[in-house]
């Protein structure tokens, strides 16, 4: 029997979906999780800006280490020999830090570029970002960030008074300790609260952005330990040249940082308080004597240190003592 007779008359063919036809699971599932381009092009450029700003800060901190190490040695220094011991460590890292090029890169390059890719890391993170702008505006900063936001202020103060300021009038290159002394002497309530600032910001931000360059490259510096056989290296670069092996090695880092956060993050923040509060204690001895030593120059010597103080704000809106 032919269809057309097998057909009950009367009756019509069901219409046709007007729905389109559904996409498979899989092909569904990939299309949403496929990331756009700007997405893609943001993830790249934070990672380039990480890594600037990552090693623009390991660049600075050498100079911060061999700056802050007059206070350092100030503090275990003898009886009315703190400036003493102070000057002669700070000439000795003048020689690394004030040369023809080292300053300008070492110091104001790295300076410039490491605030310059964290901001923009920053900024690119809050407009990359899936979270709402509510969510992201009741965010708390975290300890690092808002040591940052009280350092750039103060350390922008300090290097006027100590560095740009005494080049201007011409008394960089025979100035010392007895200016910072000098400082305390006349204006006491500001400097103890602007280099109290300057030092906690200063250790708490330092102590955290080591710990965050650690945990970062940690990783890689596993496979490049020194005295590591060279069938185990070997070996280690052949596994990661599988895109599987790298992709569960992505995943596996991955959920250890998160798993790492949770379980010890206020460890961390507690470690970093710490620490940042005995070195505080320990520069903060070392600049109380030194200032306790004194600004022992000519007066005409100390005209010149006003000038340099008496030339930024707020030192030339606030009462000067003993004038």
């Amino acid at each position: 029997m032919s269809r057309e007779a097998g057909k009950i008359p009367g009756a019509s063919s069901p219409p046709p979906s007007s729905h389109p036809p559904q996409q498979q699971p899989d092909e569904a599932r990939g299309a949403q999780q496929k990331p756009s381009t700007w997405l893609v092009s943001a993830r790249r450029t934070n990672v380039w800006l990480r890594r600037i700003s990552h090693l623009s800060a390991s660049a600075f901190g050498v100079f911060v280490i061999v700056h802050i190490s007059a206070p350092v040695v100030a503090a275990i220094a003898p009886p009315n020999s703190a400036q003493e011991w102070a000057g002669k460590t700070m000439l000795l890292g003048r020689v690394y830090y004030q040369g023809a090029w080292s300053e300008p890169v070492l110091v104001w390059a790295m300076l410039g570029a490491h605030i310059s890719s964290s901001l923009s890391r920053r900024l690119l993170r809050s407009t990359a970002s899936t979270t709402s702008p509510v969510t992201q505006r009741f965010k708390a900063p975290s300890s690092h960030t808002t040591s940052a936001i009280i350092l750039l202020p103060l350390l922008a103060l300090h290097s006027l008074t100590t560095r740009l300021m005494p080049a201007r009038k011409g008394i960089s290159e025979v100035l010392d300790h007895s200016f910072v002394a000098r400082g305390f002497q006349t204006w006491p309530l500001l400097n103890c609260c602007s280099y109290a600032a300057l030092l906690g910001a200063m250790l708490i931000h330092s102590i955290g952005g080591a710990r965050r360059i650690y945990s970062t490259w940690r990783p890689t510096l596993r496979y490049w330990r020194p005295g590591r056989d060279s069938k185990a290296a070997a070996a280690a670069s052949d596994a990661l040249l599988d895109p599987a092996a790298r992709k569960d090695e992505r995943g596996a880092r991955a959920l250890a940082r998160k798993m790492d956060a949770r379980i010890n993050g206020k460890r961390r923040r507690d470690a970093t308080l710490l620490g940042g509060g005995i070195a505080s204690l320990w520069l903060a001895l070392g600049l109380t004597r030194i200032v306790a030593d004194g600004a022992d120059v000519g007066p005409v010597m100390l005209e010149k240190y006003d000038a340099c103080y008496l030339a930024v704000w707020p030192y030339n809106v606030v009462r000067r003592v003993g004038r």
